[in-house]
């Protein structure tokens, strides 16, 4: 069995505790804390399995780590890809960089998608179908919430809404939307 170190930061009353069980069952801190982890996921079997789960999707999906929205290049990540498409899905991500959030935000890569945390946004989609290009993009917030939302926005799954990017004209009309669905997402106003 592999195992790895971790250190572990307890609060003073909780540390006065796990001593005096550690005391009583003449063991050490670290052999009291593994037993409770131990039986906290015993009893809690769906928790380790997502866990599980989730890292065999990341594996087959071709999902890469997160990273710093600053660092982030399309054109690195999706490199057999329509120039077009390329450059619109970086728009996206120039755009929100220029928000200068407090916050970082992360993406990355999931197949031909581009997954944002903290998530108001997603790229669903960089086209590469023959001639096309373009990309999808789901948004916070239903079309109804947006103050000027573009004709061809539409409801999405649950809170979200859709778009079908495929021009640089439509580009220009969702890009003015990303402050609105942050604030929509977190109630923080942009400026």
């Amino acid at each position: 069995m592999n195992m790895k170190v971790s250190n572990v930061f307890i609060e003073d009353n909780l540390y006065a505790f796990i001593s005096e069980q550690a005391r009583r069952e003449h063991t050490d801190i670290s052999n009291i804390c593994i037993k409770i982890l131990k039986e906290y996921y015993k009893e809690n079997p769906r928790e380790v399995a997502a866990y599980k789960n989730q890292n065999r999707a990341a594996k087959t999906s071709g999902a890469t780590s997160f990273v710093n929205l600053k660092d982030f290049s399309v054109e690195n990540y999706f490199k057999d890809f329509p120039n077009h498409s390329i450059k619109m899905a970086q728009e996206v991500i120039d755009y929100i960089n220029e928000f200068n959030l407090a916050e970082p935000i992360f993406c990355r890569r999931t197949e031909a998608a581009i997954d944002f945390e903290p998530n108001f946004i997603r790229i669903e989609r960089l086209i590469s179908q023959g001639q096309s290009y373009g990309i999808n993009i789901s948004l916070y917030g239903e079309p109804y919430r947006y103050k000027n939302p573009p004709v061809f926005l539409e409801k999405g799954m649950n809170s979200y809404s859709r778009a079908y990017i495929r021009n640089y004209n439509d580009l220009n009309l969702v890009l003015p939307l990303l402050k609105e669905t942050y604030y929509l997402k977190y109630h923080q106003m942009l400026i």
